[in-house]
């Protein structure tokens, strides 16, 4: 599409900028252009959320008009892309699948990182979007919707820990809506007694940054409340959520996410490769809609030979059956919420 767009273009408006967009988990094109040398780069891993544009590697002729016709490429996360497809929704009704989804959202990006040089300079962008594809799946509409605010940024998601005492679940969200006079819309709470001292809740609210800050302000005069910022955690945002229930320490518990092929069969083949050797602490699946599934999944793993016989068996996954994993206790930001709402060391 865009080696086409942009030889049309160049040749009758050679002034005009032609950027390219690629969801970041499948960005071929931006890694091959920008090689030295003319080589394509072949992806290991694709993200298939926006399938339309999920490919391994870009055409050896698209690559070379590319490279002559295109003036950058800019990436674009899932949250974002949802939030570009509520965007046409409200403004037009029609509802854009992630793939037709991906120019507005890159568009928007684009414009957001020179609003501050627009500004000083006068500069006036006229942006067109070019968004091939209205082909969505009704089941992913409630990704979509879970993810929207997120990528607008328009909705946060936090943990506090507050004293396991009655009454400070009350007292706790007193303080985070001023007693009811606050502009703070929660969207979202999770709340599970815990037997000790500290238990977490895990919420999610709706405000301008200025009301977020006061709210956090307010939150913490009380000095047992301690709040973290979980809006950049793809797990959370995308499992923890969805999961309530108590902190528990599990010796030697390790948290894992895997992708495989969402097709009949595949999650028994995986549960049956993995079950036997390890204890399964926790499992959260739900499908998409795409063609991948995504799994959060708690293991007991010994150190040592136990680590050792995992990682074989899941590059043996990855090689034969296309699965990918991701060893979550390895990503600070991951890790920080795990610990918080299961206990995770």
């Amino acid at each position: 599409l865009i080696a086409g767009i942009a030889t049309y273009v160049k040749a009758l408006r050679p002034d005009v900028l032609v950027v390219g967009v690629e969801p970041s988990g499948a960005n071929a094109m931006m890694q091959s252009l920008a090689r030295s040398d003319d080589k394509r780069v072949v992806l290991s891993t694709v993200d298939g959320f926006c399938d339309g544009v999920a490919v391994r590697t870009p055409g050896d002729e698209t690559l070379r008009v590319a490279r002559h016709t295109v003036d950058g490429i800019v990436t674009v996360p899932t949250n974002r892309v949802c939030a570009a497809i509520r965007d046409a929704f409200d403004d037009t009704r029609s509802i854009l699948e992630p793939a037709g989804a991906v120019a507005l959202a890159g568009c928007k990006d684009w414009l957001a990182s020179r609003a501050e040089e627009a500004e000083e300079k006068g500069i006036r962008y006229r942006c067109v979007c070019i968004s091939s594809g209205a082909n969505v799946n009704f089941s992913r509409l409630r990704v979509v919707s879970d993810l929207a605010d997120l990528g607008d940024r328009a909705e946060r998601l936090f943990v506090t820990r507050i004293d396991e005492t009655p009454g400070s679940f009350l007292s706790f969200v007193r303080d985070a809506t001023d007693n009811g006079e606050g502009s703070v819309d929660f969207s979202e709470f999770k709340y599970r007694y815990h037997p000790g001292s500290s238990a977490n809740i895990f919420y999610s609210v709706k405000c301008r940054t200025d009301d977020r800050e006061a709210m956090l302000e307010r939150i913490a005069r009380n000095d047992g409340r301690v709040t973290h910022d979980l809006s950049g955690s793809d797990v959370a945002a995308t499992h923890l959520r969805h999961i309530v229930g108590g902190k528990e320490r599990i010796p030697f518990e390790r948290f894992y996410q895997f992708q495989f092929p969402e097709r009949p069969g595949t999650l028994l083949q995986f549960l049956e490769a993995v079950a036997p050797a390890y204890n399964i602490t926790l499992f959260h699946y739900r499908s998409s809609g795409t063609f991948e599934a995504n799994i959060l999944i708690g293991l007991q793993v010994s150190p040592g030979a136990q680590e050792s016989e995992l990682e074989s068996l899941c590059q043996n996954l990855m090689d034969e059956h296309g699965f990918t994993m991701r060893n979550l206790m390895d990503d600070a930001t991951e890790a920080a919420g795990l610990e918080l709402l299961l206990g995770a060391t």
